[in-house]
């Protein structure tokens, strides 16, 4: 007789803060339980590796890696004699120097061809320290849009409990970048962004001072929507709901049903 029970293999890890931020972002973009995460990841770096002697753009492409780069040894624990440095800016730390530029030169630039070739991305980088072609181009403009957003924010917002409310449409997937950003300006207030999709809205909550568990009020807040899911940690959670369903969340903050 055939034994068809199935090893199933428990994980507990301990994440640090960045780490989380990690998932939240990824959640941010395609809600998942944590365990659909971890099975996800497994199956990317077991494609990678079963890849491995592929050309490097073509590893690349198919892993879903966002960036990375290479420098000297002791880059982590003598950055400043590079020129780079961190500086305390309210609850939040502001990177300067040319390492932190080029990285978010490049991060930017990235999300720009996101959905489009990435070999034109690729091809743009050369063998020396700080030659990334024209991406400074492409990363403007994606800049810029996050400028006007948050600029946009400032004057369309609508209060609601300790916190904000407001939708934003990015034409770049930058719904992240602005929700880490907005709640990097005051960490004691809740900043509750969505974002419209095809049937639903996508919803990022975000707060740095820990005062409220994002995830449980986020799970909280879709609780018997239908089709409405979410999650997250602490200070960063995302989920959706549907269209129609956006009379409702706005009650459920105290709004108006429409503005």
């Amino acid at each position: 007789m055939t034994d068809s029970r199935v090893s199933v293999m428990r994980i507990n890890a301990r994440l640090d803060e960045e780490l989380e931020r990690k998932i939240s972002y990824i959640l941010d973009h395609k809600p998942m339980t944590q365990s659909e995460l971890v099975k996800n990841a497994i199956d990317l770096y077991y494609d990678v590796f079963k890849n491995e002697n592929e050309s490097s753009f073509k590893v690349l492409s198919e892993s879903g890696f966002i960036g990375g780069g290479s420098g000297p040894k002791d880059l982590s624990k003598n950055y400043k004699k590079y020129g780079d440095k961190l500086e305390a800016d309210g609850s939040y730390v502001r990177k300067n120097g040319k390492i932190w530029g080029l990285q978010s030169t490049i991060a930017l630039a990235l999300i720009y061809f996101k959905g489009k070739d990435m070999r034109v991305a690729y091809n743009e980088i050369g063998a020396s320290f700080g030659d990334i072609g024209s991406l400074g181009n492409y990363s403007k403009e994606v800049k810029s849009e996050i400028d006007g957003i948050i600029k946009k924010f400032h004057t369309d917002k609508e209060t609601v409990h300790e916190g904000y409310f407001f939708e934003i449409n990015p034409g770049f997937s930058t719904n992240s970048i602005i929700s880490s950003i907005l709640s990097g300006t005051d960490a004691n207030k809740t900043f509750i962004l969505i974002k419209p999709e095809i049937d639903f809205y996508r919803i990022s909550v975000r707060r740095q001072d820990g005062k409220i568990d994002c995830s449980e009020f986020v799970k909280g807040l879709v609780s018997e929507l239908k089709g409405a899911d979410g999650g997250g940690h602490a200070r960063a959670a995302g989920g959706r709901f549907m269209k129609t369903d956006l009379g409702e969340i706005r009650r459920r903050l105290g709004l108006s049903a429409f503005r």
